[in-house]
């Protein structure tokens, strides 16, 4: 009965220390940094195909990618600039690598810019 509950005692004690350690976060999980994803355009997000990835944290200024030189649709051939709306309304809408800082809501650990393209003259 001595030896059951011995063994009993060193299994319980042998998963209180593996659960206690649980599992153990990567460097990049513990460095407080929001997770940016650059897609060629609004479509991409939807395939996971991420053009340009990095990590920042919330309230930074963010790098510049270099600009994209193949466009995902023949008829929108011009590549205007990277926004974090999806369709843009005017050019304003565009970021500001040189002034625009990165916010995200408490809890969000991505942040997400898309490729703009247009028509040529546009």
């Amino acid at each position: 009965m001595k030896k059951l509950l011995l063994v009993s005692l060193l299994a319980v004690s042998t998963f209180a220390i593996i659960g206690c350690k649980g599992k153990k976060k990567t460097d990049s999980e513990d460095d407080g940094k929001i997770q940016v994803n650059y897609y060629i355009d609004y479509n991409a997000i939807t395939s996971g195909e991420v053009y340009f990835t990095y990590r920042e944290f919330d309230g930074s200024k963010l790098q510049e990618p270099t600009k994209p030189t193949e466009a995902p649709f023949p008829e929108f051939p011009v590549f205007k600039g990277w926004s974090k709306k999806e369709l843009i309304d005017n050019d304003e809408d565009l970021w500001n690598f040189a002034t625009d800082e990165m916010h995200v809501k408490e809890g969000y650990r991505t942040f997400n810019l898309f490729g703009i393209w247009a028509a040529e003259g546009e």
